[in-house]
């Protein structure tokens, strides 16, 4: 892994790889409505290990852009972990790749990106996700709640893995709570 980052280090990837039209970074005291909802809401849940392997979704492209070397740092200290699964799902690698299209990247650049694809388990969406998916959005409407679409999909897949996920965006915090994902963790704590 050590060399997939040095290619990503060098290739000097944007930092705005993935685009920041869904995110939302205003501080939890500016969003009144999912205070509301997670008034009484437990602040992490504890983890599931499917077959004694514990998984993470990583969503964040911090990891990808260097942006964070804290989120890269504790990226590799779990990667040397023989007990953690590190995943991505079909829309965090779609995301990252419409910021490839957006961005004129060069041919060392798109490489170090595949190279970290490559390295990564990259997890499907399906039936069950489907049915978490029309009970987490159910309650999101219910209680009016604005969220972006790619973001509950892959909270979904999160949620229906049993996984971690891994984000540096506000927007995850209702997703998680209505598609039951078990934690939540921000590694970009340099940020």
């Amino acid at each position: 892994m050590d060399e997939v980052f040095a290619a990503l280090d060098a290739a000097k990837l944007p930092l705005d790889i993935v685009s920041k039209a869904d995110s939302d970074r205003r501080p939890p005291e500016d969003r009144p409505e999912l205070s509301r909802l997670f008034e009484d809401a437990h602040e992490t849940k504890e983890r599931r290990c499917r077959s004694g392997i514990c998984w993470t979704l990583i969503h964040s492209a911090n990891i990808v852009s260097g942006r964070s070397q804290a989120a890269r740092a504790e990226f590799r200290r779990l990667h040397a972990d023989a007990d953690a699964e590190l995943c991505i799902s079909v829309f965090t690698e779609a995301e990252v790749r419409v910021g490839i299209a957006n961005h004129a990247l060069s041919q060392s650049q798109r490489s170090a990106i595949e190279g970290l694809f490559a390295n990564l388990e990259i997890l499907p969406w399906g039936s069950a996700e489907a049915q978490i998916y029309g009970e987490a959005r159910a309650k999101l409407q219910a209680k009016e709640i604005g969220f972006s679409q790619i973001y509950l999909l892959i909270g979904v897949r999160a949620a229906s893995s049993g996984a971690v996920l891994i984000t540096h965006d506000r927007y995850f915090d209702a997703i998680a709570e209505a598609a039951d994902i078990d934690a939540t963790v921000d590694w970009a704590i340099d940020l």
